[in-house]
């Protein structure tokens, strides 16, 4: 007899060995799990970061305060009820390019922004005066790879 048969003999007999054969596999595969995520989870988190560092404040990417800079930017947050909304107001001021932000397929001219689809649905959901005259008019969305995640409230 080899070792397999023997292993398959005791666990059809013994109900203690089949229990622990199963609380032992059970036990590995949560290990296991974890330390897949935990060696993935960096490498998404620096993805997501990466994908939205226009976004944030700390970083700035886009804001430059340099005498020729492409545009003037202010980073700010807004709120509607208890919901918070980040906003983006870029002013072009003609010298140089302005590389455009992921999701974002043409900058917005004056009077005019670009909305989160979720902000969007909220804007079409509210009357016109308590919140869409705030962002004037809308001629596009932010794609979902300029936003943290897809309910995220910008403009």
């Amino acid at each position: 007899m080899n070792a397999l048969s023997i292993a398959f003999r005791v666990l059809r007999v013994d109900r203690r060995t089949r229990t622990s054969a199963f609380l032992t596999a059970v036990g590995v595969a949560v290990a296991t799990s974890l330390v897949l995520l935990l060696l993935g989870l960096p490498y998404a988190v620096d993805a997501r970061e990466e994908r939205v560092a226009w976004q944030n404040k700390a970083e700035q990417t886009l804001v430059d305060q340099r005498q020729d800079a492409p545009a003037l930017i202010k980073i700010s947050t807004d709120r509607f009820g208890d919901q918070e909304i980040g906003r983006l107001d870029v002013a072009l001021t003609g010298k140089g390019r302005l590389d455009l932000p992921p999701g974002v397929t043409r900058l917005p001219g004056p009077g005019e922004s670009l909305v989160s689809p979720a902000l969007a649905e909220l804007i079409d959901k509210q009357p016109a005066s308590s919140l869409g005259e705030r962002f004037g008019k809308v001629v596009g969305y932010i794609g979902s790879a300029g936003l943290r995640h897809d309910d995220q409230l910008f403009a």
